[in-house]
This record gives C-alpha cells, sequence and structure tokens, in this order.
C-alpha cells in the first residue's frame, strides 16, 4: 500500500468517532418529534394536505416559496399524515448538518478535535435541535448554506467545473428553499473582493478568479428570475406581516444565535490557555538537538507547517466574518429603512453554522491535542449549560420549550364534547391575514384562516360551521356570525393565546351578543354566558351558551322566579 493510500485509510479510520456524535444528535432530535405542531407547522400541513397540485397556491398564499414543500409532501405520501413525518426532512437535515459542521470544521483548522468540538455543539445546539424538529424549510435552508459554503471554500483552493456547478446549484436551492438566504452570497461576494485586493501581483494564480464568480453569479441570477413575481408579490404584502418585527437592536444576533457561548467563551479560554502556556514555556528550558542540521531542519517543518496553518486559518476566519455579518447587516437596513422587515432570526438562520465553526478554528490554533481537548470541553460544557437543555429537562422532560401550542389536544377536547355537537365553531387562528377576510374574502384565503382546525387536527364540523376570527380584536363578532351563534344555541371557541387573550376573546363574544340581542325585532330575550374554559398550552378554548326568556306577559304566579324557569336551546 502507498504512502497516499494509507493515509487515506487513517483518515477514514479516524473519522468513525464522529459516529456516536451522530446517534446522539439523531436521539436528540427524536426525542420531541412527536409533539403538536403549532401554528407555521400547520400551514406546512395544510400545504400538502391534498395533494402535489396545491402546494404552490397555499404556500405562496403563506409568503413561502413551494420548494420545500414537496419533501413533507413525500414523507408523508410515504408514511401517512404525522406529526414525525411532517418533521421527517428537517431532522435528516439537522443530523446531515451535524457531518457538514464536522468536515468544514476539520477543512478550516486541519484538526480532528476541533471538528467533533463543531460536530458535538451543532448535535446538541438549542437553535439546530429546535429547527430540525421543526415542519418548516429552515433546517435545510441550514443544510444547504454550509453545504454551498464548502462549494465556495473548495473553489478557493481548486479549479472544479463540477464544484462550481454544485455551487450554482446549492446557491438557487437554498434560495428557493427560503428566499431570504440568497444574502448569504452578498458576503462571499465580499470576501472574495477584499481577497482580490489584497492579493500581490507576484503571486499565484488564483484558482476562482472574479471573472469566473462573476459568470457563476449570473447563472444564479438566470436561476431565480421566476421567483421574481412572487417576492415582488410578498413585498406587497409586507404591511401586514411588519408588526413582529418591531426590534432593530444590533444586540438581537446574541440571543439568536448564542454568539456569547461559541464567540465570547472561545476566545477568552484560548486567552487563558495562551497565557498559561507562555508562562509554562518561560519557565522551562528549550530542548536541545542532537546536531545544528537536524535543529534546523525541525525548525524549518514547524515554521512551515504553522504558517500553512495560520493562513488556512486567518482566510477561514475572514470567510466566516464576511458569511456572517453582510446577511445580518443587510437584513437590519432593510428593516431600519423600512424596505423590508427582515429583521428576524429566523430569516437568517443560515448563518447559524458560522459562530461555531469560528469556536473550531478557536480550538484548532493550538497544536497540543491536550490544550486543545481541555478548550473543547470547556466550550461544550459551557454552550449545553447555557442552551438551557439541562434546566428544562428538569422542569416538564422536554429538552427545548418553544413549541407551546397544543392545538392536538385542544381539537381533541371540542371533538369529545358531549354538548353543541352541531355548533359552529370559531378560531383565532393568530395569522395576520385573518384581519383582512372583511376585504378579501377569498376561499383560499377563508381556508387559509382557518387551517388549524382543518389540516392536521380536524375539527368534527363541516366546512361552513367553521369561522375565522381576527386576530386582533377577537370576538367582535359579525351579524353573520351572530346569527350562526343564535341558531345554534351556541359555539365553540378555540383561539391561539395565552389565558389573558382567551378571557379578552370571551368578553368581546359576550359584547357583541349583549349589543345585537338588544334589538327589539327579537321575539326573546337572550343571554350568553361562558362555559368549560381550558388552556392547552398557548391554545385556549371556551363554549359560549345562550339561554332564553320568554318576552310575552304571563300572569303573576307565572313569573319565572328560579333557575329552573331558564329554557336551554
Amino acid at each position: 500500500m502507498d504512502e497516499l493510500s494509507a493515509a487515506r485509510t487513517l483518515s477514514l479510520r479516524d473519522h468513525w468517532v464522529l459516529l456516536p456524535i451522530l446517534a446522539i444528535a439523531a436521539f436528540l432530535r427524536l426525542w420531541q418529534i412527536n409533539e403538536s405542531l403549532w401554528l407555521d407547522e400547520l400551514h406546512s400541513a395544510w400545504v400538502v394536505l391534498d395533494g402535489a397540485s396545491h402546494i404552490v397556491e397555499r404556500a405562496q398564499i403563506g409568503n413561502q416559496s413551494p420548494l420545500y414543500f414537496y419533501l413533507p409532501w413525500a414523507a408523508t405520501s410515504l408514511f401517512g399524515m404525522s406529526e414525525w413525518a411532517m418533521r421527517l426532512p428537517s431532522l435528516v437535515a439537522g443530523v446531515g448538518l451535524v457531518v457538514l459542521g464536522y468536515s468544514l470544521a476539520f477543512e478550516f483548522s486541519r484538526s480532528s478535535v476541533a471538528a467533533l468540538t463543531c460536530a458535538a455543539l451543532a448535535a446538541t445546539d438549542h437553535n439546530f435541535l429546535f429547527y430540525a424538529t421543526e415542519a418548516r424549510p429552515y433546517a435545510c435552508v441550514e443544510l444547504l448554506a454550509a453545504a454551498q459554503l464548502c462549494l465556495f471554500w473548495k473553489l478557493q483552493n481548486r479549479d472544479s467545473m463540477s464544484w462550481r456547478l454544485g455551487f450554482v446549484a446549492a446557491s438557487a436551492g437554498m434560495f428557493y428553499l427560503h428566499y431570504t438566504a440568497i444574502l448569504l452570497l452578498a458576503g462571499e461576494i465580499l470576501f472574495s473582493l477584499v481577497k482580490a485586493s489584497c492579493r500581490h501581483k507576484g503571486s499565484s494564480v488564483v484558482t476562482y478568479p472574479l471573472r469566473k464568480q462573476a459568470v457563476d453569479l449570473l447563472g444564479i441570477a438566470v436561476l431565480i428570475v421566476p421567483a421574481i413575481a412572487h417576492m415582488f408579490d410578498i413585498g406587497l404584502r409586507r404591511g401586514t406581516w411588519a408588526s413582529f418585527v418591531n426590534d432593530t437592536s444590533l444586540l438581537l444576533p446574541v440571543h439568536w444565535l448564542s454568539l456569547d457561548s461559541y464567540v465570547v467563551v472561545p476566545v477568552a479560554l484560548c486567552l487563558i490557555v495562551g497565557v498559561f502556556k507562555v508562562a509554562v514555556t518561560l519557565r522551562r528550558d528549550e530542548p536541545e538537538c542532537e546536531t545544528l542540521e537536524s535543529c534546523s531542519e525541525v525548525a524549518f517543518k514547524n515554521e512551515s507547517n504553522e504558517r500553512g496553518s495560520s493562513r488556512r486559518s486567518v482566510t477561514a476566519t475572514l470567510l466566516l466574518l464576511a458569511w456572517f455579518v453582510v446577511p445580518l447587516a443587510s437584513v437590519w437596513v432593510l428593516t431600519v429603512t423600512k424596505v423590508a422587515p427582515l429583521y428576524l432570526g429566523r430569516y437568517v438562520i443560515g448563518v447559524a453554522l458560522a459562530p461555531v465553526l469560528f469556536t473550531g478554528i478557536c480550538i484548532g490554533v493550538w497544536g497540543n491535542s491536550r490544550l486543545q481537548g481541555l478548550v473543547a470541553s470547556l466550550v461544550i460544557a459551557s454552550a449545553i449549560y447555557s442552551g438551557g437543555m439541562i434546566e428544562q429537562f428538569r422542569y416538564d422532560g422536554r429538552l427545548f420549550g418553544d413549541r407551546a401550542e397544543n392545538w392536538r389536544d385542544a381539537v381533541r377536547y371540542v371533538n369529545e364534547s358531549d354538548w353543541l355537537l352541531d355548533s359552529p365553531v370559531f378560531v383565532r387562528s393568530g395569522l395576520l391575514e385573518a384581519d383582512q377576510l372583511s376585504e378579501n374574502s377569498t376561499d383560499l384565503l377563508r381556508d387559509y384562516c382557518v387551517l388549524p382546525l382543518t389540516s392536521m387536527y380536524r375539527i368534527d364540523r363541516p366546512k361552513d360551521k367553521v369561522w375565522p376570527l381576527k386576530t386582533h380584536a377577537p370576538g367582535s363578532l359579525s351579524a353573520p356570525e351572530l346569527w350562526q351563534i343564535e341558531t345554534s344555541g351556541g359555539a365553540w371557541f378555540v383561539v391561539n393565546g395565552d389565558t389573558a387573550i382567551r378571557e379578552r376573546c370571551a368578553r368581546r363574544v359576550l359584547e357583541s351578543l349583549e349589543r345585537q340581542f338588544q334589538d327589539e325585532s327579537y321575539p326573546k330575550i337572550h343571554r350568553g354566558f361562558i362555559q368549560d374554559e381550558q388552556q392547552f398550552g398557548r391554545v385556549g378554548v371556551f363554549a359560549v351558551l345562550l339561554y332564553s326568556l320568554d318576552d310575552q306577559v304571563m300572569p303573576l304566579d307565572d313569573q319565572p322566579t328560579s333557575p329552573k324557569s331558564i329554557a336551554f336551546p
């Protein structure tokens, strides 16, 4: 076996230590895979529920690109409609991200310890866990963004047409998964411009010059042209979804992407270890060489290796810095200038791997594997503790508590109730588009606004018995809605919100009923009262029942004087 084959065999054998980390990553992601879907995931279920022919229009009404939804559609077609099948594509992407994080960290640092550290962080990170168990496109965006970054890095060292084609395809693919992912290209363009401006005239030939990169960018632009019309349509509706993007603090990325764990802690530890290493070195005598030639040879090899490793680490750090900062700066500028409110963590989630890779680079700068292992252990322990996974597990047995909308149990409760079996059901989905129903009452929009009760979790009512409520000021009912309640003698209400929102909604319903029944045209005096209030996480349920008092003049002895005289419809 030649030297190259032996090195390749050794390298493959070394990488087998990744398998336990992958097993842990899969286990953690399966822990809450069967939780109730929350609102955004229920939109995904509604998109794929009735087959591939409905995917495009249903995805676009929710301001989403259709590409991702073909993945859960394929999964549910194979395994049936269930929570785990809806989340299966994200789970696979989440585990794949651990592999790519390991590969990229090894490329940047040439350190197995650093690569394993990044894999462990990607396996246990709170954000990565959440998105890998969510039936939304963000875990797939993270995976494809990492693959695109890997291809871009390889092109810096070797010109390959297959890698260029892969880079173009990955860039267009992550754009079609989520439109804001295209901003990652801006960081890579800036890196290329800075690198080209700093290159000396006498330096070696650049493997991926600006000319070739411009050709590839043109190819990407051609591929994304078909989505321009939909992007423009989303832009026209930006006033609707701007209401939940109202904080433009520059410190938000620290919270979104755990920068305290992946930047502050590794840098601080490296400084501490570095000072300690220098202090120990100064107290020791330098080892003597047997001959002057051997000393010179060893010194030359060490210096060459350190220069190559340092150059690689600096280049990778600059790339990660541009890849991370430019998209964040772009969405911040677009938000504060009110061009497009995009300053939200999940809109830039593609850059989430950058701080983890920076941690790997910080660990890789130490040639001593013991020092690397020490820093790596401290960083992993700090990240797991600060991520809140241990505290959450002690609290309720879950690893993260981000999903608090238990629509599954709320719908089951209404379906299993013994009263108001044929009554209408009103739902406050929480979708901002529900406030537009009075102006645009198309069937598609109406179906969209009642999807929490008609997609994965179906209420036992005909379609015309399920009514959407406004997101703002829910419970202020119109005349047709009040008529539905009157003719049925009551109604169920399912409300996306906490206890306070549910109670405000119930109060508005009673006020609407009182105003309606004060009309002299009604032959009977109606009153409503709230019954059976329940809370399922952030989903509230209550029933409104009506009772009536006969408005006719009766003899004195026959006047109703006790609750028994109240007749329920």
